[in-house]
């Protein structure tokens, strides 16, 4: 039994051998797999080098911002117009520029006089000689008004000045000036500072005059009140009500700031006491 089995089993293996030999046959090929990475190996990205850098992309220049409406239509305090300005000087008030003081005797680092708030006036002591202190309203005004001064002279010197001032340009080196002294003596002025370069006086007069007798008070205990005005060509000057002057002689149509000053001349101290200051647009 054994043997029976042997056989046949012999024969298939004889015959496989010879198929393997036979002419034309090829044993099959193995396809190779490529190897899986290790594991928890990060891959390599390839970057693109220099040459093969992505192109940059231009922006357009960065527009700066632009105001808003309301910030446009703000004004600044610089160019902020007044119609109309009143100062009784009961306080310190901040509207009023630092004094201007223009002096023809005082050494620089000398000048001993003082404008100052105090008691309900604007006080001017005036200690150098031929000294021209004036103080600005800080706002602008149209080119035509009017102005009004309240004020005292103190004491016996004539020899001295109170003025009101329009159409300052803003810098204050051009104006128009009314001004009138304790005895009458009065002025209608250009002032032009430019002149000074040219050496030639700085202040170039429209009209100049007396005023009638006891039309100004020289004395502490009477008020006088001089009002001044700047319309178009014609400029006024109206001393307590009693008398007034006028002059058409005018180059100066705009500049649109106004102010005060006191002025001494040879004889010292001078000392005015201002009660109210107001100026109006016309």
């Amino acid at each position: 039994m054994k043997r029976l089995f042997l056989y046949p089993l012999g024969l298939v293996l004889i015959i496989s051998m010879a198929c393997a030999l036979l002419p034309g046959s090829s044993s099959p090929t193995e396809t190779p797999v490529a190897p899986l990475p290790p594991a928890n190996q990060p891959t390599e990205l390839t970057m693109p080098t220099a040459a093969a850098a992505l192109p940059t992309q231009t922006l357009p220049p960065a527009q700066s911002a632009q105001p808003t409406q309301s910030a446009q239509q703000q004004p600044t305090a610089a160019s902020t117009q007044s119609t109309s300005f009143s100062d009784t000087f009961d306080l310190v008030n901040p509207n009023w520029t630092d004094t201007i003081t223009s002096t023809t005797q005082a050494k620089p680092g000398h000048v001993y006089s003082t404008v100052a708030t105090n008691d309900g006036f604007l006080i001017f002591t005036l200690l150098d000689k031929e000294t021209y202190d004036y103080k600005f309203y800080k706002n602008p005004m149209p080119a035509d008004v009017t102005m009004e001064l309240k004020y005292y002279n103190t004491g016996s010197i004539l020899d001295n000045g109170v003025a009101l001032v329009c159409r300052a340009n803003s810098d204050y080196s051009s104006w128009i000036e009314f001004r009138v002294s304790s005895q009458g003596n009065y002025d209608i002025f250009r002032y032009d500072k430019s002149l000074a370069a040219q050496y030639k006086h700085t202040y170039v007069d429209y009209l100049k005059g007396v005023a009638d007798r006891n039309v100004i008070s020289p004395y502490p205990t009477t008020e006088n009140d001089i009002k001044a005005s700047c319309i178009g060509p014609n400029l006024t000057f109206i001393f307590n009500d009693k008398q007034t002057v006028t002059t058409m002689k005018n180059d100066i149509m705009d500049g649109g700031f106004v102010g005060l000053g006191a002025m001494s001349g040879d004889s010292l101290p001078y000392i005015i006491k201002i009660d109210s200051f107001t100026a109006s647009a016309k």
